[in-house]
C-alpha cells in the first residue's frame, strides 16, 4: 500500500510530496514522479528530464555491497559518508563523459538500502537540492 500527498515547499519553491510504501517514507519534489515495483525498488524521475533520476532499493538482509555501476569510463569524484535517518551511509560519486552518478548504501532495521542517482554533468549542481530533498527525508518504516 502506498500513500502520497503534498506536505511543504523546498528552497526552490517547489511543492514537496510524500511517498510511503516499500518499507520507507520519503519526500520528493512535485515535478518528479515516483514509480514502484513489487521487488522493493522505487524510481523517482524528474518529469522534464529522464536522465535525472534516483532509485531506492530495499533488500531484506544486511551485508550487501552494491559495487560500481556498470558504465564505461567512470571516474570516482568522491568517497564519503552522510547521515540518513540518524544512520551513517556510505556515498560514492562517479562521473562519466556525460553523467554524474552516486551510490549510497546504509543498513537499518535488518535491511540494506541502496540508493542510486544520476543526472547530466551540467545539471548536477542544480539538481543537488532535489536529491537532498529526497535523501534527507528517507525514513525506513
Amino acid at each position: 500500500m502506498a500513500i502520497s500527498g503534498c506536505i511543504s515547499n523546498n528552497s526552490n519553491n517547489t511543492t514537496i510530496k510524500n511517498y510511503s510504501g516499500n518499507g520507507i517514507s520519503v519526500n520528493y519534489p512535485s515535478d518528479w514522479t515516483v514509480h514502484n515495483d513489487t521487488g522493493g525498488i522505487l524510481l523517482f524521475l524528474k518529469n522534464s528530464d529522464t536522465n535525472t533520476q534516483l532509485t531506492i532499493q530495499t533488500i531484506l538482509e544486511t551485508g550487501i555491497n552494491p559495487g560500481i555501476p556498470p558504465v564505461d569510463n567512470l571516474s570516482i569524484v568522491s568517497n564519503t559518508t552522510r547521515t540518513i535517518d540518524n544512520t551513517t551511509a556510505k556515498e560514492i560519486t562517479y562521473k562519466s563523459d556525460l553523467l554524474m552518478y552516486g551510490t549510497i548504501t546504509f543498513e537499518k532495521n535488518g535491511k540494506t538500502f541502496i540508493i542510486d542517482y544520476q543526472t547530466p554533468i551540467n545539471e548536477f549542481n542544480n539538481e543537488t537540492s532535489n536529491f537532498n530533498t529526497i535523501l534527507n527525508s528517507i525514513k525506513p518504516i
